[in-house]
């Protein structure tokens, strides 16, 4: 919806008022879904659109129609209607990363008995273990006036941003809230009551990333075979890429330019140097003694899809370490 980001580019959904250009050929939105009534309709990421937009579509939304601006009335009852938006990604990334952790036990809550108030007291992070184990050995009032570590300051800091549960599921209750405090923010109480349902989704992982990997690597794959030349990327690859290219923050843009940056630029001198031609078979792999070394090993095809024996030789693409985990505080790279 970046192509709505002004005011007057949003009639341009039911088409140009009497007198302008294109007036006669009806709205882009208006004239699809009069053609085809029964369609899927996506408006992606809705935040990049002029607030405009609810005003116009809200008839749409509770009545099921709209009239454009030649008085044509179109019917929206048999569409589904679909919005995306990135408002609150930083909660979402942010609530799902914590819940994983405390699922596999790196950050698991703690408590300890207070003997005054006969209870068991929770503790926001187990980084504050040693901090709250001494704590609740000193039962004297010196202890209890004592000023707090700073170990205890950071988790009590930490759970108060995020009122950390007891458990993954109570993680992402609190996630769910604060992405609705974002998304009651932006949009108005109207239009809200008007949809059916709001999804949250969960960040992708690190095997729906292979699947995008491999969308990414089909463009490429295809190209080369209009040259007659076969194109293999090992699962190994996949894995080097993923570790130098992936992030939640900045999603698989990232892995787009690395595979350009890495990779096509470095074929595309092979085959202009006629280094890799008609006929040959490519295939992209980790080196099996360096894992911080891409390799494209090259040889000549065989009508069985595998090489012609003395034919095969390899170059290197990359070298270059993992990217390192980001610490909390910290901003990732954006660039590659």
């Amino acid at each position: 919806m970046v192509e709505y980001q002004e005011a007057h580019s949003i009639s341009r959904l039911i088409g140009p008022p009497p007198g302008y250009m294109g007036n006669d050929e009806g709205g882009q939105l208006t004239e699809a879904v009069r053609q085809k009534p029964h369609s899927v309709v996506l408006f992606d990421e809705v935040e990049n659109a002029h607030k405009n937009l609810w005003s116009l579509l809200l008839p749409m939304l509770d009545e099921g129609h709209l009239t454009d601006t030649k008085s044509v009335r179109v019917d929206f009852t048999n569409t589904i209607i679909i919005m995306t938006s990135n408002i609150g990604q930083q909660f979402i990334l942010e609530g799902y990363r914590e819940a994983r952790q405390m699922a596999e036990g790196a950050v698991a809550p703690l408590a300890h008995f207070n003997k005054d108030k006969n209870s068991l007291e929770k503790f926001a992070l187990a980084k504050a273990g040693a901090a709250a184990a001494a704590a609740a050995a000193a039962n004297s009032q010196e202890a209890k006036d004592k000023k707090p570590s700073a170990a205890q300051a950071v988790s009590k800091k930490k759970n108060e941003q995020w009122n950390l549960g007891n458990s993954p599921k109570e993680v992402l209750a609190k996630m769910r809230q604060k992405v609705m405090q974002e998304v009651l923010g932006y949009f108005k109480p109207q239009v809200i009551g008007r949809m059916t349902k709001i999804v949250i989704f969960e960040p992708l992982t690190d095997s729906a990333m292979r699947g995008v990997l491999d969308l990414m690597f089909t463009h490429l794959t295809k190209e080369l075979k209009k040259r007659g030349i076969t194109l293999v990327v090992s699962d190994s690859a996949k894995g080097f890429i993923l570790e130098r290219a992936w992030s939640h923050k900045f999603g698989g843009r990232r892995m787009a330019k690395y595979i350009e940056k890495y990779v096509t630029a470095k074929i595309a001198p092979l085959i202009l140097s006629a280094k890799l031609k008609r006929g040959h078979k490519a295939e992209l792999k980790r080196a099996p003694n360096q894992p911080n070394q891409l390799n494209l090993i090259i040889c000549e095809e065989d009508e069985n899809g595998g090489c012609v024996p003395g034919t095969k030789h390899g170059r290197v693409l990359v070298v270059q370490a993992a990217k390192a985990a980001v610490a909390d505080g910290e901003e990732e790279d954006p660039m590659i």
